[in-house]
């Protein structure tokens, strides 16, 4: 009977003590301060350049242009060079820089009324039928043409043999080499044919 009565009066004793010993909640505390910020890390090692690209391919040369070649063209009356054994034509750009420095080439033209039968001779060379010599001498301001025999004397010309001529002057410098006379020849262009030089330079 004694044991029962310790052993309530023991739990209520410990309920009190439980129930006086739990108090309330304390206030939250205030935030820590924010930790410095790390040092940057060093930037690492430069890795090795790449390797060149392959170099391009040159492009073709272009044609040459007609910008430094002047060409000019005559035409004869019928009948003016008649039994004449000479025709001399004003060249106004024949001038002495242009004699002494630059290449100037010379054609007589046959003209038979069709376009597809027009002929041109090359100054010097043969005349018509290769039976006679033409030869050309050159000043400032003219070109005189000259047909001779080939014992010398003068030929005379007959009726409208030739119906006009070619004159082209081809400028040289150290830019326009392939435009020379040696040039020309080594680029396989005849000189004597007019239609070759023609075409090469794009004459008109």
């Amino acid at each position: 009977m004694k044991l029962s009565k310790f052993i309530v009066f023991s739990s209520v004793l410990l309920a009190m003590v439980l129930t006086s010993c739990t108090g309330e909640d304390g206030a939250d505390g205030l935030d820590g301060l924010d930790g410095t910020n790390g040092i940057n890390g060093a930037d690492g090692n430069t890795g090795p350049a790449g390797t060149d690209g392959t170099n391009g391919t040159d492009g073709t040369d272009g044609i040459d242009g007609n910008a430094n070649v002047t060409h000019l063209s005559f035409e004869f009356q019928s009948g003016s060079n008649e039994l004449s054994s000479q025709i001399q034509l004003d060249v106004e750009e024949l001038t002495v820089e242009v004699l002494a420095e630059d290449t100037v080439l010379y054609y007589l033209v046959r003209d038979g009324g069709n376009p597809n039968a027009i002929a041109y001779y090359s100054i010097p060379g043969l005349g018509l039928g290769g039976s006679y010599t033409i030869g050309v001498f050159a000043q400032a301001g003219t070109a005189t043409i000259s047909f001779k025999e080939f014992d010398g004397s003068d030929y005379q010309l007959a009726k409208d043999e030739y119906t006009g001529a070619k004159v082209v002057i081809i400028e040289s410098s150290n830019q326009t080499t392939s435009k020379s006379l040696a040039g020309l020849k080594s680029a396989g262009i005849d000189v004597n044919d007019y239609r070759a030089v023609a075409k090469h330079f794009n004459l008109q």
